[in-house]
């Protein structure tokens, strides 16, 4: 869809966008249906494209998700609802949306059309999202998924998508994140949000990854220790010393004194 008259995209009527942003959304749900994801991308970065940045207003929204997206997604997203036309009541919303974009001032049409653009946009990432993991673009679809977030704390298949997402790409930071995620799916599981045939995935990962959250801290200081030490050697190796030539020993205090070995 091209800007009417050339006029740039900012400058032309909120309500005229959001049409065009809807009808890019019903393209990308009828791609995601034949499961061409990548044509759905492109269709949902169109529609977000219509619309205006996001704006920390200081007031929660609540809001629909994947309208139009049939099927689950893969990687356990479609365990956290049955359908992907809407997520109203696996939704909440208590905390302010976090913009990332600059402080700008509203117009009175996006004033009163707030809401429906706040709705059409998390739809629209949240679609995108769904798309990402399809294609097990991990990076994009933790960056959705937390855009989804932005506007929606609560959301629980954002949570979801993004805790599979940081899982999937490993590493201690990634597998710490997707922990706090599942932590964050299980406070609102005891609040009711949480829809019952998830509940034993929650629980599953709740307990599997704990140990793999440890073992890769261990593994990933060892490395580090590792590379320390051979940094060490090719400094001291100078002055025909090693790290080996270094001793460290607690104290009573819980300190450590370093100690030089001949």
């Amino acid at each position: 869809m091209s800007e009417a008259h050339g006029a740039p995209m900012e400058e032309r009527p909120l309500s005229t966008r959001l049409e065009e942003a809807e009808t890019l959304k019903t393209l990308g749900n009828d791609q995601y249906g034949k499961k061409n994801y990548s044509v759905a991308i492109t269709h949902y970065i169109d529609a977000i494209s219509r619309l205006p940045a996001r704006i920390d207003d200081g007031q929660g929204q609540e809001g629909e998700e994947e309208e139009g997206n049939e099927g689950g997604d893969q990687g356990g997203a479609s365990s956290v609802s049955k359908t992907e036309d809407a997520e109203a009541s696996t939704s909440t919303t208590d905390a302010p949306p976090k913009s990332t974009e600059p402080t700008r001032t509203i117009t009175l049409e996006e004033h009163l059309l707030s809401d429906e653009t706040i709705q059409l946009r998390v739809k629209l990432y949240a679609n995108l999202a769904a798309c990402h993991l399809k294609l097990e673009q991990y990076d994009d679809t933790i960056k959705a998924s937390t855009e989804v977030l932005a506007e929606e704390p609560n959301n629980v298949k954002a949570l979801h998508r993004r805790a599979v997402a940081h899982e999937k790409l490993g590493g201690w930071a990634h597998l710490n994140s997707s922990l706090e995620d599942y932590k964050r799916l299980e406070k609102l599981d005891h609040e009711g949000y949480v829809p019952t045939a998830f509940q034993p995935e929650l629980k599953a990962s709740l307990a599997r990854l704990p140990p793999l959250v440890a073992a890769e801290g261990e593994r990933e200081k060892t490395e580090m220790m590792g590379k320390l030490k051979t940094l060490g050697n090719n400094v001291l190796g100078y002055f025909g010393l090693s790290t080996d030539n270094f001793q460290m020993q607690q104290q009573k205090d819980g300190g450590y004194s370093l100690n030089f070995v001949k």
